[in-house]
């Protein structure tokens, strides 16, 4: 048993008091306290350091119906890029169209969002990766 297995845990204010609405677990098998290590949000995406399988995981928060309170994280896109050399996620930032994270071993990756769908999803793509060794499109 791992006890020291990450999570990425929503919060809502209600009133003066903040209350749990939604938990997410990693739900493959491998075990790790880096998920939900490093964690944005912007508007309703929440991107979170993931473990050993994917890098970063995308979700939406989507509210109930008619309520204001409450609602889930609903998975929307995993983001990988795994070289051993690099190691887990240190930190994430994203704006609408761009997504950059870092890793402890000093790889910088950086994800455009794009529309490649034929229902007009929009996902993000690796646009570049950046090393010790400096720049690389990709």
């Amino acid at each position: 048993e791992n006890s020291n297995e990450g999570s990425i845990t929503v919060f809502q204010k209600d009133g003066a008091e903040w209350k749990e609405v939604d938990r997410r677990a990693p739900d493959r098998l491998c075990p790790s306290e880096f998920y939900g290590y490093s964690v944005h949000v912007d508007g309703d995406v929440v991107a979170a350091s993931a473990d050993c399988e994917i890098n970063i995981e995308l979700f939406r928060f989507e509210r109930e119906d008619g309520n204001d309170f409450g609602g889930s994280l609903v998975p929307f896109q995993q983001l990988r890029f795994i070289s051993p050399s690099f190691g887990a996620v240190s930190s994430i930032a994203m704006s609408w169209d761009t997504l950059v994270y870092s890793t402890v071993s000093g790889g910088l990756f950086f994800f455009r969002l794009q529309n490649r769908n034929d229902d007009g999803k929009a996902e993000y793509f690796l646009s570049q990766k950046m090393s010790f060794d400096g720049p690389s499109n990709l």
